[in-house]
């Protein structure tokens, strides 16, 4: 285990569940360090506050590091091929690169880093899958183009655009599952509209999404919902989705069923549940009796309601 002291530079080590820990002075800031699944001496650390976000290795448990590259936005391990790491670079012209370094040789990065994609604003790997966002251009020069477009990669295979069954401007994706060869993705639109959308068979030459919920809680950072609640307890995008475990295509999600004129709460929200992969939507139906097991007055569109 390595724990991290982020402030003063230092990480503490041990192997044997604590009975002996040993100090590492550092020359950056671990503000995030992520294990390679397949050894544990292998590891890697994002400085996130030194201007050039560097990103750092260790081979032998974190006793020593060496940088491996710089203006690191993000990292992630690749699924697809061993000993190597998928880094999300930001460039001088606003956008983003994807590179893949190994880390058989990572002191000759600079000549051995693969390019996966570029000219992106976002990137994310979920189990088999690459996710990359780019701008879309606008209709006129003198429009600002607030759409973005989706690329998918399966499997390592190249990068895809994901066709959706929308006309309506597409300003942010949040991945919220990817299971069963199926992705859920939760889309905005607009300040107050986000619709969940699910993918039928993607595979390593194809992606259409179809529409499977509109009007879904979704939150998007500086996006959606601006001057809520939500702005205050979240800082990173989220749907309100959640799948039930242990049954295959059941899922649990949170509604908008009227646009608030203030703050969006409880009473604005209605919850919906699929057994079929997401294709069709209902209420969850409120049982006859409480935990006390007295009768509930309950009329027809009476229904149940969970949030996260």
């Amino acid at each position: 285990c390595i724990f991290a002291d982020i402030a003063n530079k230092v990480i503490f080590i041990t192997t044997d569940n604590g009975r002996n820990i040993s100090k590492v002075d550092l020359p950056f800031h671990p503000s995030e360090i992520s294990f390679y699944d397949k050894s544990v001496s292998y590891a890697l650390a994002l400085d996130k506050i030194d201007s050039k976000r560097q990103l750092w290795l260790t081979r032998d448990m974190g006793k020593t590091w060496f940088p491996i590259h710089e203006y690191v936005k993000a990292f992630f391990w690749s699924s697809a091929r061993p000993n190597s790491v998928l880094v999300e670079r930001a460039e001088p012209n606003l956008k983003n690169t994807v590179i893949e370094l190994s880390l058989i040789h990572p002191e000759q990065w600079s000549r051995e880093s693969k390019l996966v994609i570029d000219n992106i604003v976002d990137f994310e790997v979920r189990g088999d899958y690459m996710f990359a966002t780019k701008s879309l251009p606008p209709a006129s020069v003198n429009e600002t183009s607030k759409d973005l477009a989706l690329y998918m990669s399966y499997k390592n295979s190249p990068f895809v655009l994901a066709k959706f069954s929308t006309e309506l401007v597409r300003r942010d994706y949040h991945i919220c599952d990817v299971s069963h060869n199926r992705v859920f993705v939760a889309v905005s639109h607009s300040d107050t509209q986000a619709n969940l959308y699910v993918s039928e068979g993607t595979g390593e030459w194809s992606a259409t999404f179809y529409l499977s919920l509109e009007g879904i809680l979704a939150f998007f950072p500086n996006t959606t919902w601006k001057g809520s609640w939500l702005n205050d307890v979240a800082d990173e995008a989220f749907t309100d989705l959640y799948k039930v475990e242990g049954l295959k295509g059941i899922y649990i999600a949170s509604q908008v069923k009227e646009t608030p004129k203030g703050a969006i709460g409880p009473e604005h929200l209605v919850s919906k549940i699929t057994f079929d992969h997401g294709a069709t939507w209902n209420r969850i139906k409120a049982p006859p009796v409480n935990h006390e097991g007295f009768y509930m007055h309950c009329t027809n569109d009476c229904s149940l309601h969970l949030s996260q």
